[in-house]
């Protein structure tokens, strides 16, 4: 038996009797003797503890130094541009309702992604962006550890058992995976916390209470950290947990608890009630996901190896020769970064499935798989449940997967102490599946051969310079990653399991963090210096993903090195908070409104002598692509850039539509389709001509007007026209519901023009015209999350029931805690003495 158990041990009079004092474990209890420790068992488990986050923190010292910062998709893409911007905002007093730098704004508080009310952004506030960034991270892997750790004592797991889960939470590849997304890892790290409310709920209403407002605050902060199918996830576990769960009451005693997801929606109110009122018009709802979105990526038999070898298919980062070098081979990039899991891992959760404690989580944990296997599930279950047609990535299920493998793991460790030989067997056979997987590609002219059998639209990729032996080269350390710690905790599983995970993970962990210059990030481009300050520019270079090409020019090493590149250049859409304002482009997540997407479409399918007229119309002043445009008088100049060997032309327009302009002539016409080819005709003005859509077509001539901007934050207007007559002012803002306009404070109704811009029609005479963001949604939220946090206030500091019982002597019955001491006293064998005598009234369990 464990050390760290013997002061809940009372000794059995017969052998095998189960342990009573630890709840549902099903370790035996066996006579025990007094053993001494060099440090007592409090400041052991804080030493453990400590010696654990140290070694993870220092895994993010590069980060945490101010120099580095991590090299991950959608956080140097999205995710910091966004948490710089709302940080700036809060600085000074307010709430960053809409981003102005993207397709002339789109909603930003209403869209989970950009965590605008997530307590850390306060961090890129008072922070550097790659300290705030990284510790931003730290954190939340951390709070993902300790939570899974303090989930699995709840479940009545032994310390070492939950240690070992704890570790294989915080430092398997899917965690770190999510630290590309700074929403997924917060998401994520919430997750144990939420099901631990659920687990063995206790029998007191008073702490039933308690229980639910701890499952509304920690849940409602998983839904402000921004990734919705992570924070629904983490809610189909804690269900699953209160409806099967061992050592739940009677069903009646859990039906209160279901008041905690109500809480916690009215919490996250503030959020949640803007994006249910701006989903409807955006993007993803209107015009929908890309083809094969559901299935982009799958967890298809091709991606099982990464299991064992997570550079099969090229280094997380940009910066290594091998890249994404299979990208042709697959639909999609890769979504996550990486899936290992690892030898030592994948051996205690083959144990730990066919423990019969663990059959719900191991239902789980197959269902979860067959999902991100075949997402044809999926697809087909779309047709009857229309909201799951706007789900993204089926390869996420894996994190439903990843939690329930947490306890399945733990199950496992305690397996092993029980059946070693077994364990032994299922090492063995790992490691010999391991070496064969890794034998053909141990040399670079193996890993080419093989490679491009298995990956035939990859096998160019295979033989440029470099690629094939820094395939063969990572596959060589992650085989001695694999199997050396597998070793070790095969030979003396007792001593060497959890030091073995741990150095497994750490050590596979240490090769997926890929560093760069923060400097590179965190300031201006070359791009952005020709520009100028808030240029309104179209990148019209096939973004994100879309710009691998197949014939890199020499000294490219990858086609993913290339794209990463290109986005520490500043393209879209990390530049925005140092002046580059896009227009024309489709939005990082689908949130903005469906009319600015709509022509993006557009533009990107205009005929290139069309390109640059059209994008006058829509305000924008610069357009970058792979190549120029054809000559003509809407381009004033032109210049080309090599960026990541790869050419991108720059081109400035001749007088775009400015920001803020009245018609001199609008033109009606019945449908969209006419009213960008009207756009497109070389006759009409930029500046000048309004396209607006109408029953009845015809042409109208406005008087000259004057509009002077009295004042502008991203999320307000004020102007004041002048006019001999009616006219129709037109501003460089998205055009969407959200937006609410009163003219000398009596209001109006807005009005499309030019298919996504904001028009205003008004009087004669001169008038204060005001626009803005609807703040509504926020307020109402507002107040929904203050009725739920004054329930949830009162359900925590409920007064507590004192009684204290007498014992059949008339003294005060033993606390909880003295019993303990008396419990762990008792474990004394015989004849040894004791500083602290029996309390009165309660003899020895030995007599």
């Amino acid at each position: 038996m464990p050390e760290d158990q013997l002061s809940w041990v009372v000794p059995a009079k017969a052998t095998g009797a189960t342990n009573p004092a630890v709840p549902g474990s099903d370790m035996v209890s066996k006579p025990t003797m007094q053993q001494s420790s060099w440090l007592p068992s409090d400041r052991r488990r804080l030493l453990i503890g400590g010696v654990l986050t140290a070694v993870l923190v220092i895994l993010f010292l590069p980060g945490l130094s101010g120099g580095k910062i991590l090299c991950f998709r959608d956080n140097l893409s999205d995710h910091l541009g966004w948490r710089l911007q709302a940080a700036s905002r809060l600085v000074t007093g307010r709430i960053s309702f809409v981003d102005p730098t993207i397709d002339a704004g789109i909603p930003m508080l209403a869209d989970p992604n950009t965590m605008v009310l997530y307590p850390t952004t306060w961090l890129f506030a008072v922070l550097p962006p790659a300290i705030a960034l990284t510790l931003h991270d730290v954190l939340h892997v951390l709070l993902l550890g300790f939570g899974a750790y303090f989930l699995l004592r709840r479940m009545g797991h032994a310390r070492r058992p939950a240690i070992a889960g704890a570790s294989f939470a915080a430092g398997a590849g899917i965690a770190f995976s999510q630290l590309a997304f700074t929403n997924s890892i917060a998401a994520l790290a919430w997750t144990p916390w939420l099901i631990r409310t659920a687990v063995r709920l206790p029998r007191n209403p008073m702490k039933i209470a308690r229980r639910i407002a701890a499952g509304a605050v920690i849940g409602a902060l998983g839904i402000y950290a921004g990734e919705p199918v992570i924070a629904a996830m983490g809610w189909i576990v804690w269900f699953v947990v209160l409806l099967v769960g061992d050592g739940q009451p009677k069903l009646t005693r859990r039906v209160p608890l279901l008041a905690a997801p109500l809480l916690a929606a009215a919490l996250a109110a503030p959020l949640l009630i803007p994006f249910l009122s701006s989903y409807p018009s955006s993007h993803r709802a209107v015009l929908g996901l890309p083809h094969g979105s559901i299935a982009a990526d799958a967890f298809r038999p091709a991606r099982w190896p990464e299991l064992l070898f997570p550079h099969l298919y090229g280094a997380p980062g940009p910066f290594a020769p091998d890249g994404f070098w299979a990208a042709p081979s697959f639909p999609w990039i890769r979504y996550e970064v990486n899936l290992h899991a690892g030898t030592i891992a994948l051996a205690l959760i083959l144990l730990g499935t066919w423990q019969r404690k663990n059959r719900w989580w191991t239902a789980v944990l197959v269902a979860a798989t067959v999902l991100a296997a075949t997402p044809g599930i999926l697809v087909a279950a779309a047709r009857l449940i229309r909201p799951l047609g706007s789900f993204r990535y089926a390869i996420k299920f894996l994190l439903l997967a990843f939690l329930a493998a947490i306890p399945i793991l733990a199950r496992g460790v305690t397996a092993v102490r029980q059946r070693p030989k077994t364990f032994r067997r299922v090492a063995a056979v790992l490691g010999l599946i391991t070496m064969i997987l890794a034998a053909p590609l141990m040399t670079a002219q193996g890993a080419r051969t093989t490679l491009s059998r298995l990956d035939p639209a990859s096998a160019p990729n295979l033989d440029r310079p470099g690629v094939a032996a820094s395939i063969s080269r990572s596959v060589r350390e992650d085989a001695v990653f694999q199997l050396v710690p597998l070793i070790a905790a095969a030979s003396a599983p007792e001593l060497l399991l959890i030091p073995s995970l741990v150095t497994q993970l750490v050590l596979e962990g240490r090769s997926m963090l890929i560093w760069d210059s923060s400097q590179t990030y965190t300031t201006s481009s070359r791009t952005m210096d020709i520009l100028g300050k808030d240029a309104r520019a179209a990148e019209q270079l096939l973004t994100p993903f879309g710009r691998l090409r197949t014939n890199p020019s020499p000294g490219v090493p990858s086609p993913v090195a290339q794209s990463r590149s290109e986005f520490a250049q500043a393209f879209r859409f990390y530049g925005t908070p140092f002046g580059i304002r896009y227009r024309g482009c489709l939005g990082p997540d689908g949130l903005e409104p469906w009319w600015s997407a709509d022509a993006a479409l557009r533009l990107a399918g205009t005929k290139p002598p069309a390109v640059a007229h059209t994008a006058r119309h829509l305000g924008i002043d610069a357009i970058l692509r792979r190549r120029t445009l054809p000559a003509s008088g809407d381009i004033a100049a032109s210049r080309t850039l090599t960026v990541a060997g790869s050419p991108v032309a720059v081109m400035r327009l001749a007088r775009p539509a400015p920001a803020l302009w009245t018609a001199i002539r609008e033109i009606r016409v019945p449908s969209r389709e006419a009213a960008w080819h009207q756009l497109e005709d070389p006759a009409s003005v930029p500046g000048a001509d309004a396209v607006t859509i109408a029953t009845h077509s015809g042409v109208t001539q406005y008087r000259p007007a004057s509009a002077r901007l009295l004042g502008r934050t991203p999320s307000a207007w004020r102007i004041r026209t002048i006019s001999a007559g009616p006219g129709l002012l037109v501003l460089d803002q998205a055009f969407s519901p959200g937006w609410k306009a009163r003219i000398d404070g009596r209001p109006v109704p807005i009005t499309l023009v030019n298919l996504c811009r904001l028009g205003i029609r008004f009087p004669a005479g001169t008038h204060t015209v005001t626009v803005w963001w609807s703040r509504a949604p926020f307020f109402v939220g507002l107040g929904t999350a203050g009725v739920g946090g004054f329930i949830v206030l009162g359900m925590l500091f409920l007064p507590r029931k004192r009684r204290r019982d007498r014992s059949p002597t008339g003294d005060p019955a033993p606390t909880h805690r003295a019993t303990r001491r008396q419990t762990s006293l008792s474990a004394v064998p015989p004849g040894t003495s004791s500083r602290r005598p029996n309390p009165p009234g309660r003899e020895s369990p030995h007599r």
